[in-house]
């Protein structure tokens, strides 16, 4: 009921406005799905290691828009059709919610399957060494042990 009240305010159950709104993220979107970013900051890393590292976060990329457009996607038609019964849209918000954590969690498996593909590994730890979060391109240091790799 909370997230029909929500939806509806902000679509102003127009449906011409949700497909505005994908539009809209496939444009925004663009960057993640392509790895063309528009300003990188310069890596410590040597050409063989970023190489890898990019190959990696392109893909990750890849894979969480996906995720997150297919998740939006459904979402917004689930809202709108099911909105006289709250117990089936609430199920179905709890269904996308489970089947999306599942998808990035297998996402992260992903991660680390590459890494061990391509031999990212830390030569300290023997973990992977991409991490999303981290900037081991600008410290040079393994996200896990927090030795340096670039020596």
């Amino acid at each position: 009921m909370i997230a029909t009240a929500l939806f509806e305010l902000a679509l102003g159950r127009n449906i011409y406005n949700v497909v505005g709104l994908i539009i809209f993220v496939i444009i925004a979107l663009y960057q993640p799905l392509t790895g063309n970013y528009l300003r990188k900051a310069k890596s410590v890393l040597p050409p063989e290691l970023e190489s890898k590292r990019l190959a990696i976060a392109r893909k990750h990329n890849q894979l969480v828009s996906l995720i997150l457009l297919a998740f939006i996607s459904v979402i917004f038609p689930v809202v709108f059709f099911l909105q006289r019964n709250f117990t089936i849209e609430l199920l179905a918000v709890i269904g996308l919610g489970v089947t999306e954590a599942y998808g990035l969690f297998r996402v992260f498996k992903n991660d680390n399957q590459l890494c061990l593909q391509l031999g990212f590994m830390c030569p300290h730890c023997a973990k992977p060494l991409y991490d999303p979060h981290g900037f081991i391109n600008v410290t040079g240091l393994c996200p896990k042990c927090r030795k340096s790799i670039v020596s």
